[in-house]
């Protein structure tokens, strides 16, 4: 089990230099757990990719689908004031601290892409 940030997941779906690093993850361990701010995340990268005019407006509603699918079951509600804690000290947006707070809760890494855009990242929370 680990949690996904919405980048994760986008690269799952959508072919760029980091799809296949997205899948080899999700075949080691397919448990993707996400807060329920996912969806917010998930929406606006979708957006921007069709602002952009490929692939098209029916094909990007069909990955959201089956975004939905994927991670059905596994979007947990999060604690707001372990967010707002963790906000602090490690310097990210309350939407970041979100996807934190629900690591730290279940126990479990939580994989995200770093800020400058190179490489995925474990984040250990203690």
């Amino acid at each position: 089990m680990k949690v996904v940030d919405a980048n994760v997941l986008a690269y799952y779906f959508m072919d760029c230099q980091y799809t296949p690093l997205a899948r080899r993850l999700f075949e080691l361990d397919s448990e993707w757990m996400v807060p329920e701010l996912w969806r917010h995340e998930f929406l606006s990268i979708l957006l921007k990719i069709a602002r952009q005019g490929t692939p098209s407006e029916t094909e990007l509603l069909t990955v959201w689908e089956y975004a939905n699918a994927l991670v059905q079951g596994n979007e947990q509600e999060i604690d707001w004031q372990l967010a707002f804690h963790l906000a602090i000290p490690y310097r990210v947006s309350s939407y970041d601290a979100q996807y934190l707070a629900l690591a730290q809760t279940l126990g479990v890494p939580l994989i995200t892409e770093d800020r400058t855009g190179v490489d995925f990242i474990y984040a250990g929370v203690s």
